[in-house]
């Protein structure tokens, strides 16, 4: 049984909701999503993977400092492509150095895109 499949965990001052659990029965196999409430009985071999729901954000992710995101991707706790899709930081990926002009242009891109969906 789990919990946060359908209703995700919210953001607070401009954040944006966490992740959803998600369950999975024999995932490198022959994956199988499972719901939230299940029952069932593994047969031996099998392996059931539950990723859990990630917390809500905090604060808007187009104010966050960018020297801290250049050190999560530095540190290998977040992608290049996720830093571009959720902070709007791009980053050179052969030296890991921040691009600040190009930065500075998708972020006002996105908030300008934002605005249009009323995030």
């Amino acid at each position: 049984r789990t919990d946060r499949t359908d209703f995700l965990p919210w953001g607070v001052e401009g954040g944006k909701p966490g992740t959803p659990t998600r369950n999975y029965l024999n995932p490198d196999i022959e994956p199988q999503e499972l719901p939230g409430k299940y029952l069932t009985t593994l047969k031996q071999g099998d392996v059931y993977r539950m990723i859990q729901a990630g917390g809500g954000g905090y604060g808007d992710p187009l104010e966050r400092d960018v020297y801290a995101v250049l050190d999560d991707v530095r540190q290998e706790k977040l992608t290049l492509d996720h830093v571009r899709r959720e902070y709007g930081v791009v980053i050179d990926p052969g030296i890991l150095e921040l691009d600040l002009a190009a930065t500075e242009k998708l972020r006002e891109d996105m908030r300008i895109r934002e605005g249009e969906t009323g995030r």
